[in-house]
């Protein structure tokens, strides 16, 4: 990389100056490191480098008597030197004027904004002149009266300075309101996430048959679900109560935790034979599953039917799974223990099963041959059919003859030999789609659940098998409905999108004509100052000495910037004041307020800018602000596509396209847009420009602003020729 400069970094921190003589090296300068104000001065005489950047506080010497020994040298004065300073508090700053230093850089200091004022100053050296004029100037700071010495050239340096540090400071206290805002959304998004699902939480343990609990370290009652009223109790009678209150007693030592450690305090149990408790605090594997107590209904006469009834006229077995609670801290080194929780099922019904399983046997034909469901029985040795129910020998059109004694393959599932998914591959089949040959050869969809069974004392497969065609249209139809509404969802969701983008933007611009209206009231009264002393001087200088061109150039240039100010302040009242409000106004007028608004940019970029307009062109009607900020858009996109063409133009062409609207076309000598982008440049947040140079919100929002006003807008753009923007507005 070609060397750009000699820079000497004055600098006392070894941190500070090895960063910043890596950041300027990097860019291509050479850069020479002092560590004190006394080796600075030493340097600056033996390498005179060409631009000298120094921190404030150094020992030794500080960078001020550094700075005011530099300038009181004839043959170093030449060399513009920077200031590292906060400029916070007003003795540095009255210290910086003292010093005569050149320029100033506010620290912390921005990468950007320093390698760009460096290019500045080595670019375009501010070449002091020897008879610019030192003035004496008596201030008040802090209630004491000051008199300092420095030129006009300094004071705006200062000034300048000033002015960057207040808008950086102002830009990240934006961009951290911002961040705070997205994640206080985000917080309350998944706030609103927990409670839903809290709901849905206790809307299931409300509703599910098995008694759901909860229990505190002591063993009482913290919550209970709906079901323990079908043991005569109420939920909220049985909160704060030990948990024994619903065990028999017997059972109680059986499963309460301090009186089973008690009996097995000194023994080792392992995990299998590990204590089953009702008050569990171990989790995972080691918690209780399939603990069977006994509990005493309050009073058996209220105890519903359903699924849980008593076995006897007092007592109900139940089967217990809990698991212990602990506190989730990722912080705390040690985890506290918060209680228990548990389901409590019925296996009353179970019992009485096991018990009556030979009558059941006798039962299990009736529901077999009635059943609405297709049921084979399976004899998995040999995988012949042993027997079948009407309704299968319906489903597949064939006697029972035909079926029992035939290999289940033939008819259910259709597998090679050895490739069984129950008796070979050890599948297990619950509601599983499958497919069961008809006589006919035509295959129907079924929905299959398959379970061992014992018949006449050997074990045997029962398959039952339900038709599930209807099921399958039905299902189809579904997916069908969900694809439209997803697209519909999609469609609604860029929608919104659009909405969110524009009130972001509203805001912004809210805020941005704040901002605007009070740097512009700021700056008007000293610029009317400037102007006063510059046209009182004129008055007293002669015309023919060359301090009077000066002043007139001074005058022409403030009354440029109060002109400025003037249409910053007509552009925040627009904001605040007319928006929404629809007024006529010649359209041309709107574009001349834009080019004053970007005149700076636009000569700043050797861009040409012309306006050429139908005579006769009939005003528009629309809301001035909202407009102005849609051709402040256009023409500012115009200017950075531009910038870096051989050719620079931007033509506005002003003309009414019919008894109802007037065209305005922006056309620019840009590259052009990419057709691969062209369909995405009107999306939210899509932008072609680098980090931190746009939002991707201006063309979108300019869309919605002109569509809302009755308009449209369109574009047609030819690689390596430029864009056309055409803005339909309406009388």
């Amino acid at each position: 990389m070609p060397q750009k400069g000699s820079i000497l970094v004055v600098e006392d921190s070894p941190t500070q100056s090895m960063y910043l003589k890596f950041l300027l090296e990097e860019n291509g300068y050479t850069v020479h490191v002092a560590r004190d104000g006394r080796e600075g001065l030493e340097a600056a005489d033996l390498k005179r480098p060409q631009l000298i950047i120094s921190d404030v506080m150094m020992p030794e010497m500080t960078g001020y008597e550094m700075c005011r020994a530099i300038k009181d040298n004839p043959l170093l004065s030449p060399i513009p030197l920077i200031l590292l300073t906060t400029l916070s508090d007003p003795e540095d700053i009255l210290k910086g004027v003292e010093a005569k230093a050149d320029f100033y850089l506010t620290k912390p200091f921005d990468e950007t904004a320093l390698l760009s004022r460096v290019k500045d100053v080595l670019d375009q050296p501010v070449e002091l002149k020897k008879d610019e004029k030192w003035e004496e100037l008596e201030i008040v700071v802090r209630g004491k009266r000051r008199k300092v010495r420095s030129t006009s050239t300094r004071i705006m340096n200062l000034l300048l300075s000033t002015y960057e540090n207040a808008v950086l400071r102002n830009t990240e206290l934006l961009n951290a309101q911002v961040e705070l805002r997205d994640l206080n959304e985000e917080l309350e998004d998944r706030v609103y996430e927990l409670r839903v699902s809290e709901n849905r939480f206790r809307s299931l343990v409300k509703t599910i048959p098995d008694i759901v609990y909860r229990i505190d370290p002591q063993g009482r009652f913290t919550f209970v679900n709906e079901a323990i009223k079908r043991l005569g109790y109420m939920p909220e009678d049985l909160i704060g109560q030990h948990f024994s209150k619903i065990i028999l007693p017997a059972d109680v030592k059986q499963v309460d935790r301090q009186a089973v450690l008690k009996k097995l305090k000194g023994k080792k149990t392992g995990d299998e034979k590990a204590p089953k408790l009702f008050n569990e605090q171990r989790t995972g594997k080691r918690k209780t599953e399939g603990l069977e107590v006994v509990l005493v209904p309050l009073h058996k006469a209220t105890v519903e039917p359903g699924y849980i009834e008593p076995l006897s006229s007092d007592y109900l077995i139940m089967e217990v799974n809990s698991s212990g609670m602990w506190e989730i801290n990722p912080n705390a080194e040690n985890r506290d223990f918060m209680g228990t929780v548990g389901v409590i099922r019925d296996i009353s019904i179970r019992k009485q099963m096991e018990k009556d399983l030979a009558e059941r046997e006798a039962q299990m034909r009736t529901i077999f041959d009635y059943a609405s469901a297709g049921i084979v029985v399976i004899d998995p040795e040999n995988h012949l059919i042993v027997d079948a129910n009407p309704t299968a020998l319906k489903m597949i059109g064939v006697e029972k003859e035909d079926v029992v004694g035939s290999v289940c393959h033939r008819f259910i599932c259709p597998a090679e030999e050895g490739r069984c998914p129950i008796t070979d591959l050890h599948e297990t089949v619950d509601n599983s789609e499958r497919i069961l040959m008809t006589s006919e050869g035509n295959e129907v969809p079924i929905l299959k659940t398959v379970a061992p069974i014992i018949l006449k004392g050997r074990r045997h497969l029962l398959e039952s098998f339900v038709d599930i065609s209807r099921l399958k249209d039905t299902e189809n139809q579904l997916k069908a409905a969900h694809n439209n509404l997803e697209k519909r969802v999609e469609e609604r969701t860029m929608a919104l999108k659009e909405s969110q983008a524009q009130l972001i933007q509203a805001e912004k611009l809210g805020a941005l004509g704040t901002l605007t209206a009070g740097i512009a009231h700021e700056l008007n009264n000293p610029m009317m100052g400037m102007l006063n002393f510059a046209q009182y001087c004129k008055k007293h200088v002669d015309k023919e000495t060359k301090v009077f061109s000066v002043l007139d150039d001074m005058e022409r240039e403030t009354k440029r910037c109060i002109d400025i100010v003037k249409n910053l302040q007509t552009f925040s009242r627009m904001k605040s004041e007319k928006e929404g409000i629809l007024e006529q106004i010649d359209c041309g007028e709107i574009i001349e307020r834009v080019h004053k608004l970007l005149s700076y940019r636009i000569e700043k970029d050797g861009v040409s800018f012309t306006v050429t307009s139908s005579p006769g062109c009939p005003n528009i009607s629309v809301d001035t602000g909202s407009i102005q900020q849609v051709f402040l858009n256009l023409i500012g996109n115009a200017v950075d596509a531009v910038k870096d063409s051989e050719i620079r133009n931007i033509d506005i062409q002003i003309e009414p396209d019919s008894s109802e609207h007037v065209l305005v076309r922006v056309a620019d000598t840009g590259d052009g847009i990419p057709e691969d982008i062209e369909e995405k440049i009107f999306d939210p947040f899509y932008t072609t420009k680098g980090v931190g140079k746009g939002t991707g919100l201006g063309l979108s929002v300019s869309r919605g602003i002109v569509e809302k006003a009755g308009g449209a807008i369109e574009f047609f753009s030819e690689a390596g020729k430029g864009t056309v923007f055409t803005v339909r507005l309406p009388i």
